[in-house]
């Protein structure tokens, strides 16, 4: 039986990103479980492997498992905590967490629009969210930001990593042909992304473990 973590999900980098990134900065040895699409239809789902029927999912040495993605985050960041991922100042984290679920908000809203059938009415939708409400959350994102360097501060925290994930996924996954132009306008946000891809923790899981989108299922220890 293996003693590292087990992170579950698929070979996307979407909401799991985050958390594997978490991983990589600290140093922290653990089992990337990438699941794919088809196994996860015709076997894991079906069978109800997983607490919640989703994913991402914690798998502890045990056995037992922990679900929700941004709950996820915030555990593994507190492994180590001299690295300030989760700040233990609790003003801190509040700047963090309020951030998270701003992006959490955006990611729902695009979501939503996402998934419904193509027609006029998904193309208002898409219309809303580059004229209306991108507009006003990536507004409220820059002025949370401040003056601060990172997005909660001034060093790198788990905040940052849903930023860049959370626009990755929009610009790259999603199927709504938004284009990263759109934050033109944010340069607050785009600093952060900068940011995020000139840490050289980052920069070596992404060389070493880049997402690849492969049918099969893959399954690494990542050291």
């Amino acid at each position: 039986m293996s003693s590292l973590l087990k992170l579950h999900y698929f070979d996307l980098a979407a909401r799991a990103e985050p958390i594997r990134l978490s991983f990589a900065i600290q140093g922290i040895p653990f089992i990337d479980h990438r699941i794919s699409r088809d196994a996860w239809a015709k076997n894991l789902k079906p069978n109800h492997v997983f607490p919640l029927d989703q994913l991402p999912v914690l798998e502890f040495p045990d056995g037992k498992m922990a679900v929700q993605s941004y709950a996820i985050l915030r555990y593994v960041a507190s492994l180590r905590p001299s690295y300030g991922l989760y700040p233990d100042d609790s003003l801190e984290r509040l700047r963090v967490d309020q951030m998270m679920e701003t992006l959490a908000d955006i990611r729902e809203k695009t979501r939503v629009v996402n998934v419904m059938q193509d027609s006029p009415a998904k193309e208002a939708a898409r219309e809303e969210l580059l004229k209306t409400i991108y507009p006003f959350y990536f507004g409220r994102v820059e002025h949370m930001i401040g003056d601060n360097k990172y997005s909660a501060g001034d060093h790198l925290t788990i905040s940052d990593l849903v930023i860049d994930s959370v626009f990755y996924w929009m610009f790259n996954i999603i199927q709504l042909n938004i284009q990263p132009s759109i934050l033109a306008p944010y340069g607050k946000i785009r600093r952060i992304q900068e940011l995020v891809a000139s840490n050289s923790a980052v920069q070596l899981w992404r060389e070493k473990r880049e997402v690849k989108s492969l049918p099969a299922v893959a399954e690494g220890v990542v050291h």
